[in-house]
């Protein structure tokens, strides 16, 4: 939207909002490629880390079943 005197007052494209599934499955995606050599426990380690800094709440052994997946 643009005001009478021509300054734009709001976004020019509507900003998609991320879903909580597609912020999970990007952490997850980054994290087994970061970590790819370090094997399951730890990629579930910085699985739990990752999604904790995101402000995600996953059930207690979620994290667990991503990383083996």
């Amino acid at each position: 939207m643009t005001t009478d005197d021509g300054v734009q007052a709001e976004p020019a494209m509507e900003m998609n909002e991320t879903t909580t599934s597609e912020k999970v499955d990007g952490i997850v995606a980054q994290t087994r490629a970061d970590h790819a050599a370090d094997g399951p426990e730890r990629i579930a380690e910085v699985l739990r880390q990752r999604l904790a800094e995101a402000g995600l709440d996953l059930p207690a052994d979620e994290d667990s079943r991503l990383a083996h997946s």
